[in-house]
């Protein structure tokens, strides 16, 4: 009885081990060197706790080098470890790559290599982002190191450098991140930096290659930045920029009364609006924006309203509304023409709420049902020097906030 009894034990006690070990998991989630010394991070990814307690390392650059140490590194479940290999006496170069194999005391075992990046050519893009700006602007350079070799990489530092033989000024921001510690297998890694494009000329480029430090010899990429000038006139304007802008914080509502800065006011009661714009043109000779008569708020239900029906309704500009005005307020028609905003920043409020161009009479809102709307600010108008001149002919939509009609 004691016999079976004890064979019942060992068999019981050797399955479960054996059940143990099938359940262990781990992996390599960080492998880096920190003053020569090796900082591994290791997952346990089973539901049992492991114990690793050994680590071969071999070093692949001389093929006669092996090395194994005695570990004692306990990792409960779901847990990670880091700092295993700093306590060893095993010192590591970035520049020579290693075969490296971890033993469990159950007896298994996660064999990972850790790669040079001077050891082979790694997968090196760069892309500029726009690749042409403005003068003044920026363009964004991306690079990307893929790791197509069949062990961890570590030690990754970008190097991105201007080329010689630029026609135009370029300064490139500091790369971030500075560095990547270890880069898998089929990782990406992604670094990052901005350039200050500067030129009078038109098409001028400046080129930029990257590549690793220390990394393997003519492993690089380029990308090239090309500034595009900009030249506003009474004439291209129009072709090149939407020179006109809006101050959202400045639009306000009023139904009599007083004038609210908010975005929420009841519906089936006359309403007028205003908002500030800016004339941004950079066109000398006195030039300014004179304002039709057609300019617009247009606002546009965004959902379907419980009558089926969709109206797009428009508030012509009118002429100034007073600080107080009455209620329901009054208007004033707008004159074609009659305001001007100068150019290189000049600004002006607008008041709308004619149901016309050029009119006196209130847009109605009975028929704008209780909801949401979303608008732009339709401005039409000339640059010219004078009112009566013919001028050039320029209209914008601005993208204009949402109102909620309660």
């Amino acid at each position: 009885m004691n016999l079976l009894n004890n064979y019942s034990t060992n068999f019981m006690s050797t399955n479960q081990e054996r059940t143990n070990a099938e359940k262990e998991q781990f992996k390599i989630s960080n492998v880096g060197l920190v003053g020569n010394k090796f900082n591994i991070t290791v997952q346990n990814t089973g539901s049992v706790p492991i114990n690793i307690t050994r680590l071969y390392v071999q070093n692949t650059t001389a093929t006669d080098w092996f090395g194994k140490y005695s570990l004692n590194v306990n990792i409960p479940p779901t847990r990670s470890v880091s700092n295993i290999g700093t306590n060893i006496p095993l010192s590591g170069l970035s520049a020579i790559s290693y075969d490296m194999k971890f033993v469990t005391s159950r007896g298994n075992t996660q064999q990972f290599s850790v790669n040079s990046v001077r050891t082979a050519p790694l997968l090196i893009q760069l892309i500029a982002s726009p690749p042409s700006v403005a003068s003044g602007f920026k363009s964004q350079l991306i690079m990307t190191v893929t790791n197509n070799q069949s062990g961890t990489i570590t030690n990754l530092v970008p190097h991105i450098s201007l080329n010689p033989g630029n026609s135009t000024t370029c300064v490139a921001d500091q790369v971030i991140p500075s560095s990547y510690n270890t880069l898998p297998p089929g990782s990406t890694a992604i670094f990052t930096a901005g350039v200050k494009v500067t030129g009078n000329v038109d098409a001028q480029t400046c080129t930029y290659e990257a590549q690793l430090a220390n990394g393997y010899a003519k492993n690089n990429a380029n990308a090239t930045i090309t500034v595009n000038t900009v030249n506003l006139s009474s004439t291209t304007y129009a072709a090149n920029s939407g020179v006109i802008s809006d101050s959202y914080t400045t639009f306000s509502w009023t139904q009599g009364g007083l004038w609210h800065n908010h975005w929420q006011f009841p519906s089936g009661t006359i309403t007028d609006f205003k908002i500030t714009i800016q004339n941004n043109n950079a066109t000398t000779g006195n030039y300014n924006l004179w304002l039709s008569k057609n300019t617009q708020i247009y606002l546009l239900q965004t959902s379907v309203p419980s009558n089926g029906k969709i109206f797009a309704t428009p508030f012509f500009l009118t002429d100034t509304i007073s600080s107080n005005p009455s209620t329901p307020p009054s208007l004033t028609a707008y004159d074609d023409y009659s305001k001007s905003i100068a150019n290189a920043g000049g600004l002006a409020t607008l008041y709308f709420g004619a149901s016309a161009a050029g009119g006196s009479t209130q847009q109605t809102t009975s028929n704008l049902q209780p909801g949401t709307y979303f608008g732009f600010v339709l401005v039409y108008g000339k640059f010219a020097v004078n009112s009566g001149d013919n001028g050039s002919s320029y209209a914008q939509a601005l993208p204009f906030l949402a109102v909620v009609m309660s």
